[in-house]
């Protein structure tokens, strides 16, 4: 179910501070995704929702104070190029791949397997925590996310906890992982005493292309990877446990994880060439295949697209209700009812197919300047002639809109 891959493939990791210090986006070649929030924040009582600088009041990339990490599982360099394109949303890029690097640095390693990547993620953070002291930021697509959470993609069904009767048929769920496991509570109960909750006959498994980790948990991650990777915990068990013996640690009751599953990203462990669509359209994912010439224009059309709104004057905020229709926010909120409706009737004798091509767009385009931008009708109807409709078409998606929007926008 869950089966390792040893073809390249991008692990994103995200971390925000309001204080637009540091933070470390991973791209890697296992499908895995991890987000690592780098360093300690002021007192943050909000997520903020824009992304231009307080004091030149120019739109800044989301991940300006980021640092990706990208890891490749096998000696790809021909690969590099294409990742190039995410230097200018970033404050650095770290490449990760077998004999790449003779050490660990800020910028490069040569980690040389590809079953124990969190590993490398673990040896990166002490890197940061030693000498960059600072915090993260909020992506575009990320402001509403709560930070201090770790993060995993998929749905919270495909992750599965508990001894070897569980009965899963997954070739990595049997006797042998459970030792490694138990091994390796072993060796964190007598190293660190009391630090964490657990069980010793518990393991965990599931997706872990995409994970995002807030600083508040780095030195238990620390901890954490050091014993399962002298154990030689496979990631795919060895991750999933490691957050499971956070979460049971640091929940308030039991009720209340500190683990977000982001159930929005696309694909699993195994799911090969994403499309056009599903790159334009999907906050993440995993994979794209970096071999196929169309996928990566299409990965490399976006990114520039978005670059293109960097270091520019966000517009005055002459933006306000009383010209403008309908915020960011409320058009995001539409377009995930309108790719629910598919081919049925939303209303206005649209389907929700052609009502989320234009909302995507409106998205794509102004979604960059804020949550809370105000899109009039006049953009509405703009955006479906960008998308091959007619005015009209964009007038009556802004009237469905309004239909759906809650009281009071």
């Amino acid at each position: 179910m869950f089966k390792e891959f040893a073809d390249s493939a991008s692990h994103i990791v995200y971390h925000h501070y309001s204080n637009r210090k540091l933070s470390i986006i991973l791209i890697g070649s296992v499908s895995l995704v991890c987000i690592l929030n780098v360093f300690p924040f002021k007192t943050v009582t909000r997520a903020p929702v824009d992304v231009a600088d307080s004091k030149t009041d120019k739109l800044q990339s989301p991940f300006s104070r980021t640092l990706a990490f990208i890891r490749l599982n096998a000696q790809r360099p021909e690969r590099l190029r294409v990742l190039e394109n995410y230097r200018p949303f970033f404050i650095n890029l770290h490449y990760s791949m077998p004999q790449y690097a003779s050490i660990i640095n800020y910028t490069a390693d040569g980690w040389p397997s590809g079953d124990d990547p969190y590993k490398a993620v673990s040896e990166t953070m002490k890197v940061l925590l030693k000498n960059y002291p600072t915090a993260w930021i909020n992506p575009f697509q990320f402001d509403q996310m709560n930070y201090k959470n770790i993060w995993l993609a998929g749905q919270a069904s495909s992750y599965i906890c508990g001894g070897h009767s569980v009965g899963s048929k997954w070739i990595y769920w049997n006797n042998d992982s459970l030792r490694a496991v138990q091994n390796a509570k072993k060796t964190l109960t007598k190293q660190h005493p009391n630090r964490f909750i657990t069980d010793e006959n518990i393991m965990c498994g599931g997706w872990t292309d995409i994970y995002y980790i807030p600083r508040r948990f780095f030195q238990d991650f620390i901890y954490l990877s050091d014993a399962f990777h002298q154990s030689r915990s496979f990631h795919e068990i060895g991750i999933p446990t490691m957050f499971n013996m956070i979460d049971l640690t640091y929940r308030s009751t039991p009720f209340h994880t500190v683990i977000t599953h982001l159930e929005d990203c696309w694909g699993s462990c195994c799911s090969y060439g994403a499309n056009a669509n599903e790159i334009n359209t999907k906050r993440c994912g995993h994979k794209i295949d970096l071999a196929n010439d169309q996928a990566v224009k299409v990965l490399i059309n976006l990114l520039n697209s978005e670059a293109a709104y960097l270091h520019k004057s966000t517009p005055k905020q002459s933006n306000n209700q009383s010209d403008a229709s309908f915020q960011v926010k409320i058009i995001r909120m539409v377009l995930k009812k309108a790719e629910r409706y598919a081919s049925a009737t939303m209303g206005e004798g649209l389907a929700g197919n052609t009502v989320a091509k234009v909302l995507r767009n409106i998205d794509r385009t102004l979604g960059p300047l804020g949550l809370n931008y105000w899109v009039s009708m006049e953009q509405f109807a703009s955006a479906a002639v960008r998308v091959g409709f007619s005015r009209q078409v964009g007038i009556a998606v802004y009237h469905v809109v309004d239909f759906f929007a809650p009281i009071g926008k």
